[in-house]
């Protein structure tokens, strides 16, 4: 009887453990890229904290959420397209207001296939793409439109093109930057007047080599037959995001694009981020027996400048940082909790990341690890210049993964700046990064020459001098030699008798 007792209570025991440990497991396993861009294994740098649904907030299901947008305060809204309303949230994440009926010039207004948002908290403001309404509106904290804008007056666009603004983001000065269906142009820009201001940022063809074989065909065919070929038009971008400074962030597919899925444009629609990158995952992978690669849906960049990409086909999130290095990746699609069903638009808040989910109806806030503080600390050290402060988070991150090529490179970047270039060539040596390593071995050259400069001139001087007197006396050393040999050989002929 006993014994029957200590296995019943051992078994609840290992049942327990069992499932404690399956609670503890992490939902998804962290990796990087190395050189050679294979797959490396990796901690994870953000792990899921928090998911919100429209239930865990007491108004009812959220339908076919769209969009998320965290303002200058951190309040999180949410546009819940299907029930055509707007989420407030404050930056606890609790429940703040839902906005869900808009009047125009005191008349009902209502939402339809709202898709994106944007809000200014200091001025009171959201904006919304409304995308069935084919406009544009401005509304208040309450539901009063006070502006709404619909499809802009230029030649630009024919009178069949349907206007269908999807996102829309709005700089320092009002001005609002617009994504639209059936507009490959680039974003619409709109002034606070409503003026319609051109067109902004528009994405260049990149040919697939399906589309470079048909254009070599194309120069066979005649006229007539090239009428009926199909034209090759620009990708439209995905999603949009502006930073505090008014740069704007274009997301493009990796279906589509091979390289620069990610872009940063300045005022002059200059990409300034590093053009030959490619985003995403290098790897494709089969899904359901179909061969599938990245499709970067939304984009988004925290206050430090790490930039945070959104993959809607593998459900992962990539983080880079401002020279566009892959820091890591997280997130995956599944069924269990804290994976995602359709990813579907992404932004940060207080160092969080904040992932919304169309399928699951729910938003994720995922929190760094301490794993991946490190990596954000010796980041922010790095890019504000206090190199030496940078060299210790590096070493705990090395010591976390010493298969991690960037954290190698990071303390050999903390080394290279201190002036400590051998050990520096030793780190970039093992990050297998060519032009790191050679930049510090020509400062550690021009270091030895500075270094011992006094030695190397006197040594300079010496062998000039010597070699000054050796030409100059060479005649008196050669009769001084001569007389020794000599005297040499007559000493030993002296003795030898």
């Amino acid at each position: 009887m006993k014994y029957r007792i200590f296995a019943a209570v051992i078994a609840v025991l290992l049942t327990f453990s069992a499932s404690v440990s399956v609670f503890a497991r992490e939902p998804y396993a962290g990796y990087t890229y190395d050189t050679y861009g294979d797959r490396v294994p990796a901690p994870n740098v953000f792990l899921p904290q928090k998911e919100i649904t429209g239930y865990s907030l007491g108004i009812g299901h959220m339908s076919k959420p769209s969009d998320v947008f965290v303002d200058e305060e951190d309040n999180v809204y949410l546009m819940d397209t299907g029930n055509g309303r707007v989420i407030i949230l404050d930056n606890k994440y609790n429940l703040k207001k839902v906005v869900d009926n808009f009047t125009l010039d005191g008349n009902p207004s209502p939402l339809k296939d709202a898709s994106g948002i944007f809000a200014n908290a200091g001025r009171g403001l959201i904006y919304i793409a409304d995308k069935g309404n084919g406009r544009v509106i401005v509304t208040d904290f309450d539901g009063n439109i006070l502006r709404s804008e619909g499809k802009p007056e230029t030649d630009y666009l024919s009178d069949d093109i349907m206007f269908a603004p999807r996102k829309i983001v709005v700089n320092s000065i009002g001005t609002m930057y617009v994504l639209s269906d059936n507009i490959n142009q680039g974003m619409i820009a709109i002034d606070e007047d409503g003026v319609f201001q051109g067109f902004f940022g528009a994405e260049k063809i990149q040919l697939t080599p399906v589309q470079r074989a048909d254009l070599m065909w194309r120069k066979v065919l005649t006229k007539a037959q090239q009428s009926y070929a199909a034209t090759i038009q620009p990708t439209e971008y995905t999603n949009i995001f502006i930073d505090n400074e008014d740069f704007i962030y274009t997301a493009t597919a990796l279906e589509t694009y091979e390289k620069a899925q990610i872009k940063r444009l300045n005022p002059s629609e200059k990409n300034i981020l590093y053009e030959d990158m490619r985003y995403g995952d290098l790897e494709g992978e089969l899904v359901n027996g179909v061969y599938t690669v990245s499709a970067l849906i939304d984009v988004t960049v925290d206050d430090d400048g790490f930039i945070y990409a959104l993959d809607k086909n593998f459900g992962r999130v990539y983080m880079y940082d401002e020279e566009s290095w892959n820091l890591g990746i997280f997130g995956k699609k599944d069924t269990v909790w804290g994976t995602f069903g359709e990813p579907i638009a992404i932004d940060n808040a207080g160092g969080n990341i904040l992932v919304l989910d169309n399928a699951k109806a729910s938003l994720f806030v995922f929190e760094p690890t301490e794993y991946g503080k490190y990596i954000i600390e010796a980041e922010n050290y790095h890019y504000k210049g206090r190199y030496a402060l940078a060299l210790e988070p590096w070493e705990m991150v090395r010591d976390m993964n010493n298969n991690y090529e960037w954290a190698y490179a990071g303390i050999g970047r903390a080394q290279h700046m201190v002036e400590e270039y051998k050990p520096a060539m030793d780190n970039f040596r093992l990050a297998n990064n060519r032009y790191l390593y050679s930049q510090s071995k020509k400062k550690y050259r021009t270091y030895i020459l500075r270094k011992n400069f006094t030695a190397y001139t006197i040594l300079f001087l010496v062998i000039c001098i010597g070699g000054y007197i050796i030409v100059k006396k060479r005649r008196k050393i050669a009769e001084f030699i001569k007389r020794k040999i000599n005297n040499g050989i007559s000493d030993k002929g002296r003795f030898g008798q």
